[in-house]
């Protein structure tokens, strides 16, 4: 009786209502949040319609959110926005691989003309009595006892000379 004294149309008044209400609560949320809350906005909808057309004498029992479409324009734009992300994801990791590559391809080219260097400087001075790039913690172990071994074999021939 309320809604026919205070409300020309009752009916009319609550689908605006209900559509204003909607389009508030959605603008809150993320398309993601709207995808998977459905249930969750819904009873925010039906609460606030509720409230809205108490004074109207109309009780809004329940609110059920069918479907989500989204226009064309706004589908076409976050279709061309999720491809830029991955493009640009793409682009990064190509970026990394490349970098990787040239550290890896700078680190042997820097061995090899270490190498190489070594290789000139005994043939130019045969006296040098060794010319070596250390590679790993095992040659470095190796030489040190090969070194060890020398000196105690010339401290011998030197006894055994004098």
């Amino acid at each position: 009786v309320i809604s026919v004294t205070n409300v020309n149309d009752a009916q009319f008044s609550t689908r605006l209502l209900a559509q204003t209400t909607l389009r508030n609560v959605l603008g809150t949320k993320t398309l993601s949040e709207m995808l998977s809350e459905r249930d969750a906005i819904a009873s925010i909808t039906e609460k606030v319609l509720d409230e809205g057309t108490d004074p109207w004498g109309v009780k809004v029992e329940r609110v059920e959110i069918k479907d989500i479409r989204l226009p064309h324009m706004l589908m076409r734009s976050m279709a061309a926005e999720a491809e830029a992300v991955r493009r640009a994801r793409a682009a990064v990791i190509h970026a990394e691989g490349e970098k990787s590559a040239s550290r890896l391809v700078d680190v042997r080219s820097s061995g090899d003309y270490q190498r190489e260097q070594d290789r000139g400087a005994a043939s130019i001075s045969p006296d040098v009595a060794f010319n070596c790039t250390p590679e790993g913690p095992e040659l470095l172990s190796g030489l040190a006892s090969q070194k060890v071994a020398t000196s105690r074999q010339v401290v011998l021939e030197e006894l055994s000379v004098s």
